[in-house]
C-alpha cells in the first residue's frame, strides 16, 4: 500500500510503501480527545513511512494504563501518528490525514466499551470492549 498523507496546513507529510499490520478503529477516551469520535489509525512498522516536516509530541497515560505519544502538526493542531511501548516497533498513521482515506479499510474496532453512543462500531468488523489478548 502506498500511503501518502499529511496535516491540513501542509507543514507535515509523510508517505511509504508498506504492507499494514493491521487497521483499527479505537474508540477509547484518549483517542476520542485527540480529535474525533474515534481515531482510525494504520499500523506500520516503524521507519516504513518517511515524515517530513515537524510535528510535535504529547505523551499520556492511555485507558489501558500503557503510555502513548501522540504527534500533530503544531501549526494546525492535525493529530499525524502515534507510539506505544506495548507496540514496540509499531507506528500508527491516522487515517484521518491520509490524501486518499478510502485506503483505510479498518479490520476490528478496539475499546468499543468506551465508544460515544452516536459513533458506530462498524458492521461485520470484529469489536473488542476493551484491546484483544
Amino acid at each position: 500500500m502506498d500511503l501518502k498523507g499529511g496535516c491540513l496546513c501542509k507543514a507535515v507529510r509523510f508517505s511509504g510503501s508498506v504492507e499494514p499490520a493491521f487497521q483499527v478503529k479505537c474508540h477509547c477516551t484518549d483517542c476520542r480527545k485527540s480529535g474525533g469520535s474515534h481515531a482510525a489509525i494504520i499500523g506500520v512498522p516503524d521507519g516504513a513511512v518517511a515524515f517530513t516536516g515537524e510535528a510535535r509530541e504529547f505523551s499520556s497515560i492511555a485507558e489501558s494504563g500503557r503510555e502513548v505519544t501522540r504527534a500533530f502538526c503544531p501549526v494546525c493542531g492535525s493529530g499525524i501518528y502515534s507510539q506505544t511501548a506495548a507496540a514496540a516497533g509499531l507506528v500508527f498513521v491516522r487515517a484521518s490525514v491520509l490524501d486518499d482515506p478510502d485506503q483505510f479499510t479498518p479490520q476490528m474496532s478496539v475499546w468499543t466499551s468506551s465508544a460515544a453512543a452516536w459513533d458506530f462500531v462498524t458492521p461485520g468488523v470484529p469489536s473488542f470492549s476493551e484491546s484483544p489478548a
